[in-house]
């Protein structure tokens, strides 16, 4: 459902339960502490990563006020005194994987 997401608002929500059904999956065998242990990093930096994507659609647009993809693809971002998105892509694709 995260990549069928037409705006921020419906990836923003689809992206909690794809966090947290992964969180699942990951500590499927709880009872070992390592797993445990990485279960609650991974749950982390997921959400980390959610925190960088939402500033990215900030920026996105911060122009228009519209949050629907298409017409964050049409933005054109001035180079001086803004948040480069590229930084913040690099950093939620980082933590997505």
């Amino acid at each position: 459902m995260v990549v069928l997401a037409d705006d921020a608002h419906g990836f923003m929500v689809m992206w909690e339960p794809m966090a947290l059904s992964s969180f699942f999956l990951v500590t499927a065998n709880h009872r070992v502490p390592a797993i445990r242990e990485a279960g609650f990093l991974y749950l982390l930096i997921a959400h980390v990563g959610a925190i960088a994507i939402l500033l990215c659609f900030g920026v996105l647009q911060a122009n228009t006020g519209d949050y629907i993809f298409a017409s964050m693809r049409g933005q054109s971002l001035s180079p001086k005194g803004e948040l480069r998105p590229d930084g913040v892509k690099l950093v939620s694709r980082g933590s997505a994987t």
